[in-house]
């Protein structure tokens, strides 16, 4: 399970980055002078926030995703296991 944790870790640090870089581009075009300075700095940091959020949600939802998907590997595993051991009983 903690291969699950270190890429949920690793996807949230780099939708980080990757929302840091979009904001600083996308920053750029923005009006930073006259009377609608704090309006843009305040839309910015809103835009960056929305980003960042919305990408770390999608990325625990694709590890939630993970984590069903190994508890079900390991619960069919372990009736796998006691089948075995069944039938083994039965043979003897």
């Amino acid at each position: 399970m903690s291969h699950i944790k270190h890429a949920t870790i690793g996807s949230m640090v780099a939708s980080l980055l990757g929302a840091a870089v979009g904001f600083l581009l996308w920053g750029k075009q923005l009006d930073y002078s006259g009377p609608n300075r704090g309006i843009m700095h305040l839309v910015g940091w809103m835009g960056l926030g929305l980003v960042t959020v919305s990408v770390a949600l999608a990325c625990l939802s694709i590890a939630f995703l993970q984590y069903l998907a190994a508890r079900e590997r390991a619960a069919a595993s372990a009736r796998e296991r006691r089948v075995h051991r069944k039938l083994a009983a039965t043979d003897a």
